[in-house]
């Protein structure tokens, strides 16, 4: 639920996200949330690699 308000807000937030084969932290900026086949993602831009990604909420494991 967070996540939509950051959005909404234009939050900057420090997140641990684990991919399939990794976990890392990183600093993005929430764009906009949506669904499909059963799983929610974020859009975000990625400050520190300065470009936009697709993330899946259930692997976020934290937020700062």
């Amino acid at each position: 639920k967070e996540i939509f308000i950051h959005s909404r807000n234009k939050d900057t937030i420090i997140i641990g996200y684990q991919s399939t084969n990794q976990h890392s932290v990183k600093k993005v900026i929430p764009i906009g949330v949506y669904t499909t086949k059963a799983l929610w993602y974020v859009v975000a831009s990625d400050v520190l690699k300065d470009k936009i990604v697709t993330l899946r909420v259930d692997r976020i494991t934290r937020e700062r």
